[in-house]
């Protein structure tokens, strides 16, 4: 008996289905053939590296041995009962081998490999190289199940990248916090990493260089010419250096082109045909011309070329990603989880998380029944178009697609044939059709044109003229020609002419033009830099050791990005983002938080987190260990060495920075000056124990509240502490004072302090004392137990507005406060004395949701003499002394109850309606209720809920 162990529930249903003859288990967590194959899963990153860290930045570097690494389950809900179940299996006596069939990479090869450590299984170990999710492709998998010790090269690389990951990103972010706390006054957490900090490193210096670009003039001089009624135009170019320059004498360094700027696919020639003196444009302008009027073409020379533009390569994820920015603004992050939707939902895509452009050599016939499948499947008529033509070159485009040196762990992204499942998303759609026309259009001959290139003199200086003619679109048939010069030509045919004379000079122009500065990143262009990284290196040895290499990996890259721009931390809180996105465009641009963290590693020379440049070696030296497993300790050893280094950088910068003082009090332990940071307060005599924390329930105390909190050990009620919600239940805000107290061990803490004081105010029900406190005013009497929340909808009530309700029974109007929904609205607040409490009053309010109201006959539910007006979903009765109300939107409700039902309820009826409900797991689910309302207090019930409403009332 086998273990099959699955990354995914998905990917076990479907080796399942492919193999045949498979069953559910009574625990639903593996399944099983009854003779001789288990399948389970795990739930993606199932186990993870872990030890213990620190958050002083004095106790740093942490730099684990081997066995001091631990294992741990994920602290995620259901996680510790998967790994139960996978390790009960194990375990099993009738279990002779365990197969890691998570996904085919260095992430699925670490996934498997960690769980099987951590369950403690000594079987054998074998491995299942999933490359497709159909049929075929899972049927093919199985029937090669092999050693894992063929991929122990693998195996190893997966868990220095895991290891080296942790002791960099631990090691710089613990420091990083500490410093940047220090240095801007900060609290949240400063993370930097390998790969991360590179990435932001690049989109600082793009910025910069935007922020100090200056506008250079340059000069052009263009020429209009005719043949007959024929016209055409030239640009005047330094003809001696271009040909010097085709022929290898010129640097050809002077056609440099930005890589990752769309707007820089200009005319290569533009150096060789433009003046930074306007003089010497203006010399060669006054040459050519006799007075107002142009001289006369002295010499044309021409070159026809047969020219050629090949068929794009296949889809790998970087090019997939940067294709749907570009064409759809899809970020990065989103492209991903389409195309893994595509590959593991629809079954319509191979393996998406791959760097190869390219198929194997024993392919063909595969791609052959690929192009029928689609055939046969699409009704899709763009799907269809060319893709016959595409399958009959299979046997000609050769190493174009088939070539097994350029494949690593996984080949090109390429449509297995399957359709998409009905109703696809229409974002999902568009990735699958970019991928099936990249698909085709790799097979499809190359675009074919006749290039006519004319240099046409005028007293010895070339305005130069260029002319395309296709003759065979080949695979630019597939989308419509563009003018850039990347996929396509336009027609562009210059008049042809029997002799010189023929062509007449009508006008000359001298141009005056502005540089414009460098564009932004795109999330498109930034992925692309990251696997393009060669391309921003200024050493000509590291381009060529990093030509086909980049930052992160396929399946890392977006998520790195994302976490650049997220705006929230990993526990919800805000945080400041160190990049975001701006304009139409979404250029991505460093925030100030990111420039500072930045230039702060820079002066301080911490080039291992900064420069790109190092972060590719680190994924070169990766790609050694996975082909020799024995150079994972040289590899770890060398990060230890870096790790030490930065981290001697970080503390000397830290120590070097002044630490503020505490003003207006002294340490209740030895009256030495306090320290004061962004998370804590302590003692400057480092001999001295005293330290306390400066957040309280999410809230950062201000220097005033410290120093009045240790003089006095406690303070008035200060506002904004936050309770968490706990099961997906909103955060709350409240008031306290705060004590600090001494323990027995020596130490102090912070606690929570409500005092409670005499109101001047009496009760306006039963004019006894009240009392207040940091959330509320209370009537003292418990018979009477009025209350008024100083805060209501999450909106805190001001006290003269408190004043004046009790005083009055109503309030002004109040703006701030937040429905349920989350809508933001205004009202003012009225004492209802019959139910002792306070309601919500729309009268004279205006608002979006009230700013039309609608008369009905309905006739007020508590006989007032009024009638209920339709205002924005609220039912009001129109009689100021009774304004009661009802929603006609009761909580969790599908819709809102129609103006049948709402009759019904105001005549003292039932009516059936749907609301949402979850279950114990928290699925969602749609139940009816019956609704009615109380007869004695007014309010809306459900049946179900309440049986007794005038008990509950």
């Amino acid at each position: 008996m086998r273990v099959i162990l699955a990354e995914k529930p998905s990917v076990a249903k479907d080796i399942a289905k492919a193999l045949g003859g498979f069953s559910r288990s009574s625990t639903n967590r593996f399944l099983t053939n009854s003779s001789d194959c288990i399948i389970t899963w795990a739930i993606g990153h199932l186990i993870e590296l872990q030890h213990p860290s620190t958050k002083d930045i004095n106790l740093l570097p942490i730099l684990p041995n081997e066995e001091d690494w631990q294992l741990k389950v994920i602290s995620n809900d259901g996680y510790q009962e998967q790994f139960d179940a996978i390790q009960g299996l194990f375990d099993r006596d009738d279990v002779t081998e365990i197969v890691n069939a998570c996904d085919a990479g260095r992430e699925g090869e670490l996934i498997g490999r960690l769980i099987y450590q951590k369950s403690g299984s000594t079987k054998p170990l074998k491995r299942m190289w999933i490359n497709s999710m159909t049929k075929d492709g899972l049927t093919t998998a199985y029937k090669k199940i092999t050693d894992a010790d063929k991929y122990e090269g693998l195996n190893q690389a997966a868990r220095c990248r895991s290891k080296s990951d942790w002791v960099v990103g631990i090691n710089g972010s613990i420091a990083a916090t500490a410093v940047m706390g220090r240095m801007q006054n900060l609290s949240q957490i400063t993370a930097v990493g390998r790969v991360k900090t590179p990435v932001l490193t690049l989109v600082v210096h793009k910025q910069r260089a935007i922020d100090n670009f200056v506008p250079e003039l340059s000069y052009s001089i263009t020429a209009n010419f005719a043949v007959g009624a024929e016209k055409y135009q030239g640009k005047w170019i330094n003809y001696e250096a271009m040909m010097m320059k085709r022929n290898g004498s010129v640097d050809s360094d002077v056609n440099n082109i930005d890589a990752d700027d769309d707007s820089a696919d200009g005319d290569k020639n533009d150096k060789l045909s433009s003046f930074k003196d306007k003089q010497d444009a203006n010399t060669i302008y006054k040459s050519c011309m006799n007075g107002s009027d142009p001289k006369p073409v002295s010499k044309v020379i021409e070159n026809k070329t047969l020219r050629k533009s090949n068929a794009p390569y296949l889809f790998d994820l970087t090019t997939l990603q940067y294709e749907a920015n570009k064409k759809f603004k899809i970020s990065s992050k989103k492209t991903l989880e389409i195309v893994q939707e595509l590959y593991e939902k629809h079954k319509s895509v191979t393996y998406p998380r791959t760097d190869s452009t390219h198929l194997p050599s024993d392919y063909p016939n595969e791609v052959a029944k690929t192009f029928d499948k689609l055939m046969e499947n699409q009704k899709d008529e763009s799907i269809l178009y060319l893709a016959q033509e595409a399958k009959d070159r299979i046997e000609v485009v050769g190493k174009h697609v088939f070539d097994d040196k350029k494949i690593s762990d996984h080949f090109a992204i390429i449509p297995t044939g399957k359709p998409l499942e009905p109703n696809a998303d229409k974002m999902v759609v568009s990735v699958y059709k970019l991928i099936v026309e990249r698909f085709k259009a790799a097979f499809l001959p190359a675009m074919e044109y006749n290039e006519t290139e004319r240099f046409t003199f005028i007293e010895g200086h070339a305005f130069r003229s260029v002319g395309n003619t296709i003759i065979n679109a080949g695979w630019t048939a597939l989308q419509k020609a563009e003018s850039d010069g990347k996929k396509g030509k336009k027609e562009v045919v210059l008049p042809s002419y029997e002799k010189e004379s023929d062509i007449k000079s009508e006008s000359l122009k001298l141009n005056e033009s502005k540089s414009i500065p460098p564009k932004p990143f795109t999330n498109g262009t930034l992925i692309r830099a990251m696997q393009n990284i060669s391309r921003y290196l200024n050493d000509s040895g590291d381009k060529d050791i990093l030509k086909d290499r980049g930052i992160g990996t396929p399946a890392t890259r977006a998520n790195i990005i994302d976490e650049l721009l997220s705006t929230q931390a990993s526990n919800g809180k805000k945080k400041q983002a160190m990049m975001e996105e701006v304009g139409s465009n979404k250029y991505i641009v460093p925030t100030e938080y990111g420039k500072k963290v930045i230039a702060f590693l820079e002066a301080n020379n911490v080039d291992s987190l900064t420069q790109a440049a190092f972060t590719a070696e680190w994924e070169r030296k990766l790609e050694t260990v996975n082909h020799d497993a024995d150079k994972a300790q040289d590899f770890m050893a060398q990060t230890y060495q870096i790790v030490t280094g930065f981290i001697d950088s970080f503390k000397k910068a830290y120590n070097d920075i002044p630490v503020s003082k505490l003003n207006g009090c002294v340490c209740p332990e030895c009256s030495s000056e306090l320290n004061v940071e962004p998370k804590l307060v302590s003692c400057s005599d480092s001999s001295c124990r005293f330290k306390i924390t400066r957040i309280v329930a999410s809230k950062s105390l201000s220097e005033a509240d410290l120093s009045v909190l240790i003089s006095n050990k406690e303070t008035g009620v200060i506002s904004g502490f936050i309770k968490r919600g706990v099961d997906k239940a909103p955060d709350k805000l409240f008031n306290a004072a705060l004590k600090l107290n001494k323990k027995e061990d020596g130490t102090y803490e912070i606690a929570f302090h409500f005092p409670v004081s005499k109101y001047d105010l009496s009760c306006p029900i039963c004019s006894g004392e009240m009392e207040s406190s940091s959330s509320s005013i209370k009537c003292k009497s418990e018979s009477c137990g009025m209350a008024f929340w100083r805060s209501i909808n999450k909106n805190p009530i001001p006290e003269s507005e408190l004043r004046l309700l009790i005083e009055n029974g109503i309030t002004n109007i109040i703006d701030g406060f937040t429905s349920s929904k989350g809508t933001p609205f205004s009202g003012k607040l009225v004492i209802n004395k019959d139910e002792k409490r306070v309601n919500f009053s729309f009268d004279g309010v205006a608002s979006k949701s009230q700013s039309t109201k609608e008369a009905t006959t309905e006739k007020c539910f508590r006989n007032c003499g009024g009638t209920y007006d339709l205002t924005g979903i609220r039912y009001v009765c129109n009689n100021a002394e009774c304004n009661h109300w009802i929603s006609t939107r009761p909580k969790n409700s599908i819709k809102e109850f129609t103006k049948n039902q709402m009759a019904q309820l105001i005549k003292g009826k039932y009516v059936t309606h749907v609301i949402k409900v979850l279950d114990e797991k928290e699925n969602e689910s749609k139940v009816k209720m019956e609704f009615f309302i109380d007869q004695s207090s007014g309010r809306l019930y459900s049946k179900k809920l309440v049986e007794k409403p005038k008990e509950q009332a």
